[in-house]
């Protein structure tokens, strides 16, 4: 790289960059079409700046460190300028393409709706997460008090075992004790698989 070359290309890329700052002159299709001129021409001078560093070392001695700073001063600008117009590239086609969008024979109408439907869909299906939420903890808290009553339950039957054991109680009032146990046992667990089944069921319906 010698002085004209470098000359030359920072004076490209002050022109990109001051047809960058022209592009919100005219309508959307016509920014779109001038900032992707300005991103190929960037293309293009990334590539060249990146050649003519790699020329660098053949240089005379006494010219290296001062074409190498401003070599590497150059390929920060053509990179900023390429994120620059990648950035504006893409703004211009989001405006552009919403443009098309909703363009056209009442298209924009029906679009416009949908999007609202969308949206009153999605604020139902939030609230109805929600309610899913609070009845899985509901059924959560049930199954805990039911397991904590069952706990009970069998604390007070050894209690009682050993009180009537004492008291000498015939072993048949203990089958009978035994036996509401056993009753008692099958309500615990049917109410636990009714609160499960109901659970799925939400959750499937959901």
């Amino acid at each position: 790289m010698d002085e004209s070359v470098f000359h030359d290309l920072r004076r490209k890329v002050l022109d990109c960059e001051h047809d960058l700052c022209r592009l919100e002159i005219g309508s959307t299709e016509q920014r779109l079409q001038a900032a992707t001129a300005i991103q190929q021409t960037a293309a293009a001078l990334s590539s060249q700046v990146a050649a003519e560093i790699l020329k660098i070392s053949s240089a005379p001695q006494a010219k290296r460190e001062s074409l190498r700073k401003k070599g590497m001063q150059l390929e920060n600008e053509v990179q900023s300028l390429s994120r620059n117009i990648n950035k504006e590239y893409n703004r211009i086609k989001d405006n552009f393409d919403r443009e098309q969008l909703f363009s056209g024979n009442g298209a924009g109408s029906d679009i416009e709706v949908s999007i609202q439907m969308h949206a009153r869909e999605s604020a139902s299906l939030s609230r109805s997460h929600g309610a899913m939420d609070e009845m899985e903890g509901r059924a959560r808290d049930l199954l805990h008090s039911l397991s904590s009553q069952r706990d009970t339950l069998k604390s007070v039957q050894k209690r009682m075992f050993d009180m009537f054991n004492v008291l000498g109680v015939s072993s048949s009032l203990l089958r009978a004790v035994d036996r509401r146990h056993i009753g008692d046992k099958m309500l615990v667990y049917g109410l636990m698989a009714v609160t499960t089944v109901i659970v799925l069921l939400v959750m499937y319906w959901k």
